[in-house]
């Protein structure tokens, strides 16, 4: 390779790279904010979303702590009465499951449960069909007011 094209070469990937770190450096975070029946918003959070079979089934395993204003939110295409369990989590969490309309049905306390067999593992669930599911730290909703009834506002990247 010559000289010239060397340079090109570099200063071509120069470009893209700083490219790249300016969309990454000034991307805003997606963001869930919980909103009362009056219209107050009590809280926001920046969020992880799960999608996929695999990344749903994973979600929070094996992390040893989560940011205080920061989630997991798990997206499905219809709603389900749901059910989540905490194996493999290491840290409690509230669980809030959301409706279609993206309205607060309840809200769970869970807790790890590191030594038990999968068949005794404690099953969370919704009072009603939910397509959205987040998990927070645990008392997160209690720190803010956030109860059921409430609505919460997506905001994407």
């Amino acid at each position: 390779m010559d000289d010239r094209t060397r340079n090109l070469a570099a200063g071509l990937i120069l470009i893209v790279g700083g490219a790249l770190l300016s969309y990454g450096l000034f991307q805003q975070p997606s963001t869930a904010t919980f909103v009362d029946d009056s219209g107050e918003e009590l809280a926001t959070i920046s969020y992880e979303t799960a999608v996929s079979d695999t990344e749903k089934r994973e979600g929070l395993m094996l992390r040893e702590e989560l940011d205080e204003n920061h989630g997991m939110i798990f997206v499905y295409d219809k709603s389900e009465k749901r059910s989540f369990w905490m194996k493999n989590t290491l840290i409690p969490l509230d669980i809030v499951f959301l409706d279609s309309e993206k309205r607060i049905i309840n809200i769970e306390k869970a807790y790890p449960e590191p030594d038990a067999a999968d068949s005794e593992l404690r099953r969370y669930q919704s009072d009603a069909p939910a397509q959205y599911v987040i998990e927070v730290n645990q008392n997160y909703t209690d720190r803010n007011n956030i109860e059921s009834g409430d609505t919460v506002k997506f905001s994407t990247k």
